[in-house]
Parts: structure tokens; C-alpha cells; sequence
């Protein structure tokens, strides 16, 4: 008898959870992640151009010469007066540096030490997305000062700066956190430290 009850309990500690509990959990995590990456994806791009409208201020222009719309399928500000030296110079440059600095921010005193070295699926891509989106604006600001014309026009090689930047982030992450961690994480449904996860698959 007494086994009996032995192989219940560890039965009942093996038991997955109610799943009624677990599909009912599905609907606000999703919303939950779409709203961050949504975040994330929007946010910079609004700063990115709130920055431009701020140096455009600073250097002189009116309110009314700020032309704030699109060109092509970006949002862009385009400006109906002329800026020169230092005022062009900050004007062209501030947006995407900006932009890019905050998120290396974001990515060295929120992200990383809230997550440390933990290597979930959702955590591993939330720091990807982050500094993949932190390097493409790091990328932009430099090609819209040094090449302005062939960002605009979106033409090489503001294009090549661009991509080149946003990769060179998803790579920094991957060697900070690893990959591995993070895969052993999603198969094996465990969240935690990565060294811990490591350990452990050592140990198969």
C-alpha cells in the first residue's frame, strides 16, 4: 500500500498542469509579446523623428517649414527651409543616433539586468530585438549624415550601412548570450540560467 502512494504522489508530481488554466494563459501572453514587440519596433522609429523635429528647432527652422508625412513607406521629416554647418550636420545625423544610443540603454540597464544570462525563448528573442533594432538605428544615423541623398533615395550603400548594423547587434547578442542555452530552453520547455541549462545537457 504504502507503494501504492509512493507512485501516486510522484504520479500527481508529474501531472502537467490544468490545461484549461494553461489555454487560457495563451491568449494574454501573446498579446502580452505583441504588444512589446510592437513596442519596440514603433517607439523608435517615433523617437527617431521626434529627435529630428527637435534639432530642426534648434537650428532655426519654424514650426510651419516642418513637412512631418512619409517619403516612400517611411515616416520622415522633410524641412520647406534650408539648414547649413553644424545645424544640417545635427539635423541629419541625431535622429537614428539617438534613437540607437537610448536602445543600448534599454538593452544594457533593462534587459540585461533583468535577464541576465536566462535563455527562454521570448527572453532570448526580446534582447535580439532589441539590439538588432538599437543596431539598424545606430546604422540609419550614421548613413542619413554621411550618405543623405541615398537614404532618402533608400540606395546603396545607406541601404548596405543599415542592414550591416542591424546584423552586426543580432551577432554581439548571439555571443553575449549563445544560442544553444536558448534552444535546450525551447525543446525541453525549461526557463532559467543558461549555464544551469548547460550543465544539465553535459549531464545527458
Amino acid at each position: 500500500m504504502s507503494g501504492s502512494t509512493g507512485n501516486l504522489s510522484a504520479m500527481l508530481e508529474r501531472s502537467p498542469p490544468d490545461s484549461g488554466n494553461r489555454h487560457r494563459s495563451w491568449p494574454t501572453r501573446v498579446l502580452t509579446i505583441a504588444f512589446v514587440v510592437a513596442a519596440f519596433v514603433v517607439l523608435p522609429v517615433a523617437l527617431h523623428e521626434a529627435v529630428h523635429i527637435t534639432a530642426a528647432l534648434i537650428g532655426g527652422i519654424s514650426p510651419s517649414a516642418l513637412d512631418v508625412g512619409f517619403v516612400g513607406i517611411y515616416p520622415g521629416v522633410r524641412l520647406d527651409e534650408p539648414l547649413h554647418g553644424w545645424r544640417e550636420i545635427l539635423f541629419n545625423y541625431s535622429g537614428g543616433l539617438v534613437a540607437g544610443a537610448l536602445l543600448l540603454f534599454v538593452y544594457v540597464r533593462w534587459y540585461w539586468a533583468w535577464s541576465g544570462d536566462k535563455t527562454s525563448f521570448v527572453e532570448w528573442w526580446l534582447g535580439a530585438l532589441i539590439l538588432v533594432i538599437a543596431g539598424n538605428e545606430l546604422g540609419n544615423g550614421f548613413a542619413e549624415g554621411a550618405f543623405h541623398e541615398e537614404y532618402i533615395a533608400n540606395r546603396d550603400p545607406a541601404t548596405i550601412i543599415s542592414f550591416g548594423a542591424a546584423l552586426a547587434g543580432f551577432i554581439v547578442h548571439r555571443v553575449m548570450l549563445g544560442s544553444r542555452g536558448a534552444r535546450l530552453a525551447v525543446l525541453r520547455g525549461e526557463i532559467g540560467d543558461r549555464n544551469q541549462i548547460e550543465e544539465a545537457a553535459k549531464r545527458w
